[in-house]
């Protein structure tokens, strides 16, 4: 299965009240149910999709903040941290070293945890090189079924390309009466389009056989190249712990401060 992308959207509303009525509208005649659950004194509404486990889109209120996710569980994790000071940005000490703690001014900051971000892009790698993998594996399987089946219509049109030859010579036979020739015709006729139907599966064998092989080679390429270039680029990722990015706006300039860890 497709590695399931997941993220969370929180917008400050002004007011809840007017927002959750909204809200209810919008979700009032929906294509899938949808479902409350408390956690922590907060409710959840969420739509259980059925493409399986950790795929329950929803929205929440935490406060003054419309959380939207793409999952249930995340919302409950986003929950947990709202109410547990030490799970803040600004209690992250990588953070404070970059000077991102609450109390600092900035126009626009970023932190990024370089070391979980590449764990999870080598993880999505690893998904695709597996995926990439079953694509080579199918093409030489194809590969092998289809030299076998190609292999048998070639013996099919050979014996009904003698079978084809006799008949024809047999027609030509002055011995032979009007009607075995009207019988014998009809037989000309049948394996002439019988032979013409192997030939094209046989040539439908030749194009498919070289589609799987260029899918192969396209993924011999993909798994040469992330074995080979991303990942040692992301292991190098892996050795750094975080990103940090502080941009604050000074009368007519701004000062942009990029820091790693």
């Amino acid at each position: 299965m497709f590695p399931y992308p997941r993220f969370l959207v929180f917008l400050k509303v002004k007011d809840r009240t007017k927002t959750e009525d909204l809200l209810a509208q919008l979700t009032s005649n929906p294509l899938v149910p949808i479902l409350e659950e408390d956690h922590s004194k907060v409710k959840i509404r969420y739509a259980p999709v059925p493409l399986g486990p950790n795929m329950d889109p929803g929205y929440c209120f935490i406060g003054d903040y419309l959380v939207f996710s793409s999952t249930r569980q995340l919302m409950k994790k986003s929950i947990d941290t709202a109410a547990d000071a030490s799970r803040f940005l600004g209690a992250d000490k990588t953070a404070r070293a970059f000077g991102l703690s609450v109390s600092d001014k900035a126009n626009a900051a970023a932190f990024v945890r370089l070391d979980a971000f590449a764990k999870r892009l080598r993880e999505l790698l690893d998904w695709a090189d597996k995926y990439m993998s079953s694509q080579a594996t199918a093409a030489s399987a194809f590969k092998q079924e289809s030299e076998a089946k190609k292999e048998a219509i070639a013996r099919a049109i050979a014996a009904k390309t003698v079978e084809l030859t006799l008949a024809e010579h047999k027609i030509e036979d002055p011995s032979v009466t009007p009607g075995v020739i009207e019988n014998l015709r009809q037989s000309v006729q049948a394996l002439r389009d019988d032979i013409k139907t192997d030939t094209a599966q046989r040539d439908e064998l030749d194009v498919l056989a070289a589609q799987y092989q260029a899918q192969a080679q396209s993924a011999k390429l993909w798994m040469f190249n992330s074995r080979q270039v991303v990942v040692p680029v992301l292991k190098g990722l892996e050795t750094l712990r975080a990103l940090g990015v502080k941009t604050a706006l000074t009368g007519r300039s701004f000062e942009t401060e990029i820091l790693l860890n």
